[in-house]
């Protein structure tokens, strides 16, 4: 295979493996030719197997990509909050030492507070507290991707317009962003917080 007929490949690739005579254009082959060049070139079965390879490339990507993140808020959604949680000596329930979280549940976490208190001996401790990111949120989104919900999907359902007539118009600004904020897909935890004024916070969003 030419360095040219390389090039095309991969210009090929990048328009989706729609448009061959695109892909011998931006190639370098002449705009008069390049429907031909295109036709033969994909009819080589060199050029033919790279292409394929190129295609069960892509196809993998996709699906690690969707399964990531199918994986992810299945994570959410089936996360056991009490896992952050353990009984104390003294009989109550606390949170848990960040490094005895069991891996199951560490997806779920939005956000973690960690403070540092003084015991009446004066001895030094750590307190840990946990926000889990939104269980319904996940539930409702893999609904929607294994098409659970149907024509029954909340966010397809017509909406009795004539409810809100006397509704303040600030007001209902301020209903449709949070309607916003709630129904809005989210990514995973990806921000790490500082140490401010005694408490550290790992934030992130679904």
């Amino acid at each position: 295979m030419s360095p040219k007929q390389l090039l095309f490949c991969h210009c090929f690739a990048k328009n989706d493996f729609m448009n061959g005579k695109a892909a011998a254009i931006a190639a370098g082959y002449s705009e008069r030719s390049a429907v031909n060049q295109a036709s033969m070139m994909l009819r080589m079965p060199e050029i033919k197997a790279y292409v394929e390879d190129m295609k069960k490339q892509r196809n993998q990507l996709v699906t690690a990509d969707a399964t990531m993140v199918v994986n992810g808020y299945t994570a959410i959604a089936t996360a056991n909050p009490l896992d952050c949680l353990v009984l104390g000596s003294d009989g109550l329930w606390k949170g848990r030492s960040p490094d005895q979280l069991p891996k199951a549940v560490l997806p779920a976490i939005a956000r973690i507070h960690i403070r540092t208190l003084k015991a009446k001996d004066g001895k030094e401790y750590q307190e840990f507290k946990y926000e889990l990111h939104d269980k319904m949120a996940a539930l409702l989104q893999l609904g929607r991707h294994l098409d659970v919900f149907g024509e029954d999907d909340p966010s397809k359902r017509p909406v009795n317009i004539a409810m809100f007539a006397n509704v303040p118009s600030e007001q209902l600004e301020a209903l449709n962003a949070q309607f916003k904020a709630l129904m809005a897909p989210r990514g995973p935890v990806s921000e790490v917080g500082a140490l401010i004024e005694g408490e550290l916070s790992v934030a992130g969003e679904i």
